[in-house]
């Protein structure tokens, strides 16, 4: 007859915490971005001279890679109009960015990347 202390001991499981999708997120530099457009999209001018110049953007310093898009924001100052912040997304399949929130919808940096990380966060995996 076998008794408990005669079984082999199973090495204990810990508990394994699921990471929240930010915390899957790689950062991105926002220099590697538009790298990464100009090579998807060798002709593009989403981030030219003229066009940052003309909207007078500003970039977010990095965005946050979840699986095949890039997320980061963008500033704006249009005419005599208070500067906004957009969230963006670029597709790391075709380079196409395409605008997550209303144009323009921050007030804040610190208000919009509030808004992107919650957003990524309620990303279907």
């Amino acid at each position: 007859m076998l008794l408990d202390n005669d079984l082999p001991r199973l090495p204990e499981i810990e508990q394994i915490e699921k990471l929240s999708n930010v915390e899957q997120c790689e950062l991105w530099p926002m220099e590697d971005i538009k790298r990464e457009y100009l090579r998807l999209r060798p002709n593009g001018n989403w981030f030219s001279q003229g066009i940052m110049v003309f909207f007078k953007s500003r970039l977010a310093h990095r965005g946050y890679q979840f699986k095949d898009n890039v997320y980061f924001i963008s500033s704006e100052k249009l005419l005599d109009n208070e500067r906004g912040h957009t969230i963006r997304v670029m597709s790391l399949i075709d380079g196409d960015i395409d605008n997550i929130s209303e144009f323009q919808q921050y007030e804040s940096n610190s208000e919009a990347t509030n808004a992107l990380l919650d957003y990524i966060n309620n990303l279907d995996l």
